[in-house]
């Protein structure tokens, strides 16, 4: 493969996690509005509730779109 090629495919591959980023933070959304909804919880127990429900660790930037999503839908 040569550099161009590898350019290439390093480039989808961006694209690629881009959509999926973006297909994972609309299922987070769809999912924690549902929680909050039920539960009005705090943002650290939204925190919690994304880690459970995805099995994801909670990194800083799951957590800027958690507060972000719990901020939104109380509107603050």
């Amino acid at each position: 493969m040569n550099t161009t090629q590898t350019m290439t495919l390093i480039q989808s591959l961006d694209r690629t996690l881009e959509t999926l980023n973006l297909m994972m933070k609309d299922l987070i959304e769809d999912d924690l509005k549902g929680f909050l909804s039920d539960t009005h919880a705090d943002p650290n127990d939204s925190v919690d509730f994304v880690c459970d429900r995805f099995g994801l660790s909670a990194t800083d930037e799951l957590i800027d779109v958690v507060f972000e999503i719990h901020e939104e839908f109380f509107g603050y």
